[in-house]
């Protein structure tokens, strides 16, 4: 196995939680554009809530603005990719150029959103180039543990912002597995308390009762230290 210095973890991890967070978030802001077209209004003060982010937007229009596209917010969806691009430049010779190119198109696919009338069809590229990322990783990159670690940052983070924004009992279940594989294989320095409070809360839905969200939360957001 190829050495991964402590820095190149990092940057691996936290390329893999802010790919996450930047796909989870389109999804579900593609779908608030939908509910607006059809009169519907967002709760944007409840979705700062649910994601522990200040709330300082003066009314709706300033929420999907700002949060989506203000590169000095750092609690915004631009932001977020920037910081993903940011690992990702670190992390060229080990991902390829050609891997990276993806989450590089992403970016500019969502710059283009802000300018856009449909900003809707350019969430949906950006989506697709983020999926193509995760591809390009599973076919191009060789070393199984560049991999794993990658997977660790991607589930950790799908697992939080599904409880956070209060996906179905079936999408946790299924995350938490997926995270629960990762741990398994990655060579990544892990919390050995949360990881039991994560199998223990897996146990429990196994046995057909309902998981604590909060504390799987809490232990999702301790389990790596990285």
């Amino acid at each position: 196995m190829d050495y991964l210095s402590v820095n190149k973890i990092n940057h691996l991890y936290w390329l893999g939680r802010y790919q996450a967070r930047v796909g989870t978030l389109l999804f579900y802001m593609s779908d608030c554009y939908d509910k607006m077209i059809d009169g519907s209004v967002i709760d944007y003060k409840k979705l700062c809530q649910s994601l522990a982010i200040p709330c300082t937007y003066k009314d709706e229009d300033d929420f999907m603005k700002n949060f989506l596209f203000d590169k000095e917010n750092p609690d915004s969806l631009c932001a977020a990719a920037n910081a993903m691009l940011g690992n990702g430049m670190m992390l060229r010779e080990t991902i390829g150029t050609a891997t990276l190119s993806y989450i590089e198109m992403a970016l500019a696919t969502l710059k283009q959103a802000k300018v856009s009338p449909s900003p809707v069809l350019c969430f949906q590229k950006t989506i697709d180039y983020l999926l193509a990322f995760i591809g390009s990783c599973d076919y191009y990159i060789d070393t199984p543990q560049v991999r794993y670690i990658l997977a660790c940052g991607t589930t950790v983070e799908m697992l939080d912002m599904y409880l956070r924004l209060e996906y179905d009992d079936l999408h946790i279940e299924k995350m938490l597995r997926k995270l629960l594989m990762a741990t398994d294989v990655a060579t990544i320095n892990m919390d050995s308390g949360e990881l039991s409070n994560l199998k223990a809360q897996l146990k429990i839905i196994e046995r057909g009762g309902t998981a604590d969200r909060n504390a799987l939360l809490r232990s999702a957001e301790n389990l790596f230290l990285v």
